[in-house]
């Protein structure tokens, strides 16, 4: 496996902690798991990134943890008596897409 490298730049990290917002943050991820979190100026200062590392600018977005979703109910679902099948793979799909990376079920 390669050394596939992303910089997200330029993102406000809201952090859950109650901390005020950090603007102008840069996130390393190489192969797929967090490196280096620092203020936008120091992490673009680093030498060895090259071309073949994806750098996707966050002007404007907010960069948030995955949110915990308390009270779920994903194993069965029926329609008129009839069992749903595949619905708990579409619902944790959807929960994903909007953010939430923990269930509580």
């Amino acid at each position: 496996m390669g050394n596939e490298r992303i910089l997200l730049t330029n993102g406000t990290v809201i952090d859950g902690t109650g901390q005020p917002p950090l603007h102008h943050v840069s996130i390393e991820i190489v192969n797929g798991r967090f490196g280096t979190i620092a203020q936008h100026s120091d992490i673009n200062g680093r030498t060895g990134y090259d071309s073949a590392t994806t750098v996707i600018d966050l002007e404007g977005m907010v960069i948030l943890p995955g949110f915990i979703h308390t009270h779920a109910h994903t194993s069965f679902k029926y329609i008129q008596n009839e069992p749903l099948h595949g619905y708990h793979t579409e619902y944790l799909a959807a929960c994903l897409a909007e953010g939430i990376t923990t269930i509580r079920d």
